[in-house]
């Protein structure tokens, strides 16, 4: 081992475990200083829930690509002191905003993070208030975030809530640096309310997207007429990739009002890439 030099070490400690490249550190002084290298690291991933404690490698990893929380937590502090600067980052977040805010503006200071997926955990009746206030500060850290470019927000609610998501979708401020934006409102929701509701989450959406200049791909597991004939290129003028997954959430009801706010979408866009799902084709 002596003999090979440092980048041909770095590429064989890049096939590691991050449980055994700390392992490493306890070889040798020059194993050890390898083993922690950016390079080494910056594509590794780890899990961190109450089931599974990554505290080793938040104290002692310089970098991370991805880093999966499960909140709650009890005992992994350093989610909120660690060093170790992350790429990409998926919170599972239930009721724990102010948690999800503090480990987000954590990976803000260390300025790595690009890609942020939040999934918002089943409510059951009675903890709205307290969704709507944690939304607030949830958004409002993202908002802080410098170079973040991708968002994935899923609503994941219980299907006897009566909830309301628009005060929240219009509370939602996120970084103009955002260039892929992914809103799914989950399946726990019932065809009947979402087809009641989603005329007032598009105006919402409508009038989130003026907030983001650099969005280039919208992709949405529901969507409305006036969702469709309010994408322009004044609403979104970078967008370039829009996906509707029509029948996953909300089936599609073909119709000629149908088809001619696709016929709007189209001609106010002629740039704009649109996928749809195998369900709503027969809408184009």
């Amino acid at each position: 081992m002596d003999r090979l030099p440092d980048d041909a070490l770095l590429e064989v400690l890049l096939w590691l475990p991050p449980e055994d490249l700390l392992a490493c550190r306890l070889v040798c002084k020059r194993l050890g200083t390898l083993a922690m290298h950016p390079h080494v690291w910056r594509r590794k991933c780890c899990s961190v829930s109450a089931a599974s404690c990554a505290c080793p490698v938040l104290r002692l990893a310089p970098c991370l690509g991805l880093l999966q929380v499960t909140l709650p937590l009890k005992n992994c502090l350093h989610l909120y002191t660690t060093r170790c600067a992350v790429s990409r980052l998926d919170l599972l977040v239930d009721k724990y905003m102010k948690d999800a805010a503090l480990i987000i503006h954590r990976q803000s200071f260390l300025l790595r993070l690009k890609s942020v997926t939040v999934t918002l955990g089943q409510y059951r009746v009675g903890q709205y208030l307290t969704f709507d206030a944690g939304v607030a500060i949830l958004f409002t850290t993202l908002a802080s975030t410098c170079g973040l470019t991708y968002l994935k927000v899923r609503a994941e609610f219980g299907s006897g809530l009566s909830f309301d998501m628009t005060q929240s979708l219009q509370s939602i401020a996120v970084p103009s640096s955002i260039k892929t934006f992914i809103f799914e409102v989950g399946h726990a929701l019932s065809q009947t309310y979402i087809v009641r509701r989603a005329a007032l989450w598009a105006l919402a959406l409508l009038s989130v997207l003026p907030r983001l200049p650099a969005l280039q791909e919208l992709s949405l597991d529901w969507h409305t007429d006036e969702l469709l004939r309010g994408i322009n290129p004044t609403t979104a003028p970078a967008l370039r990739i829009l996906s509707l997954h029509c029948g996953a959430v909300r089936p599609c009801t073909p119709g000629p009002a149908h088809r001619d706010a696709f016929k709007s979408l189209f001609s106010a866009n002629p740039s704009v890439k649109v996928k749809v799902t195998r369900s709503c084709t027969r809408c184009l």
